[in-house]
């Protein structure tokens, strides 16, 4: 078949349905970057041996670190993400709802 087990059903999931089909990973925080980094590894190879990447986007989750910090790490990520189509979702700044451990959240309506 040419690709991967993932990649084919990707691919089916496509003609299937007649829609694009997104796989993302969510809040990876920096004691999860080495897991980020072989998921990209995994999306080089299969980039180079079928054109497209095995994960459509990332997401990079450092708003417990300065700014300045999560900035220049996200910036380092998405350099070598885009050289092979791949996006990313960034975490800039605390929310308070449950994704960063808060049990409040603000009544912002």
């Amino acid at each position: 078949m040419g690709q991967s087990l993932e990649q084919n059903i990707f691919t089916l999931w496509q003609k299937e349905y007649g829609i694009p089909v997104v796989v993302h990973t969510d809040h990876a925080s920096r004691k999860l970057l080495p897991w980020i980094d072989a998921l990209m590894e995994a999306n080089r190879e299969h980039f180079n041996n079928y054109g497209v990447p095995l994960f459509s986007s990332h997401m990079i989750d450092l708003s417990e670190e300065p700014l300045e910090e999560n900035i220049k790490t996200c910036k380092e990520y998405l350099k070598e993400m885009s050289k092979i189509g791949v996006t990313l979702e960034i975490e800039l700044g605390v929310t308070g709802g449950e994704e960063d451990g808060s049990r409040f959240i603000p009544n912002i309506w």
